[in-house]
């Protein structure tokens, strides 16, 4: 019995000290190519193990994504831009290495995955980082995120109701010259993979399960 109890008081002293000090975590890297270069993205963050024995999860706070550029690929040396302040998703992140543009849309709290975000460009990354990063924050839910050749962007926005049913989606399509998106109403949006943004040359294939849409410089049809 007093082994047992031994034993068990050295078990909460270890959970005590893991849940008093913060470490760094991370999750898997994520990459996007363009032509020969690689963008890898890594959403860190500090964690500390819960004070209940029994909770699966540590408790995450400070999310950062770290940015780092490789213009030839992984066989040179890559370059590390400055950090996100905040966390990305997979698939949320584009870069153009013609145009050396980087768009994201990133989180605007410290929970991880929630609805509230903002999109961020920024040009001559490989040289200027992210210093002049614009923000356009629409105070709704951001889906999906493409880059043309020509480096516009083109997302989804929605406004996200109680029932978690994705009401009022409209395409977004900025062309970084304007001082905003323009915004195109679109019949419905589902975060499934049938709902998508494709870009086809200076076109963009906006596809709703079995119904498609096609934007062109004249508008959405």
């Amino acid at each position: 019995m007093k082994k047992f109890a031994f034993i068990l008081s050295g078990i909460l002293a270890l959970n005590s000290c893991s849940s008093l000090f913060w470490r760094v975590g991370k999750l898997e890297p994520e990459t996007v190519t363009s032509d020969k270069s690689i963008l890898e993205y890594t959403v860190i963050y500090l964690e500390r193990d819960s004070w209940n024995l029994l909770n699966g999860t540590t408790i995450k706070k400070s999310y950062q994504t770290e940015l780092v550029l490789y213009p030839n690929g992984k066989s040179d040396d890559g370059k590390k831009l400055a950090n996100l302040n905040s966390w990305t998703l997979p698939g949320l992140l584009a870069y153009n290495s013609n145009k050396d543009v980087l768009v994201w849309v990133q989180g605007m709290n410290d929970e991880y995955g929630t609805y509230l975000r903002k999109l961020g460009y920024a040009k001559s990354v490989s040289s200027q980082g992210l210093k002049n990063a614009i923000f356009y924050e629409p105070n709704q839910q951001i889906w999906n995120l493409t880059l043309s050749d020509n480096a516009t962007i083109a997302f989804i926005t929605s406004k996200y109701g109680d029932d978690l049913v994705i009401q009022k989606p409209q395409l977004a399509v900025w062309n970084i010259l304007q001082a905003a998106p323009t915004l195109y109403d679109l019949p419905n949006w589902l975060d499934s993979p049938d709902y998508k943004l494709q870009w086809k040359s200076e076109s963009l294939i906006v596809s709703l399960g079995s119904k498609t849409l096609t934007w062109t410089a004249s508008g959405l049809k």
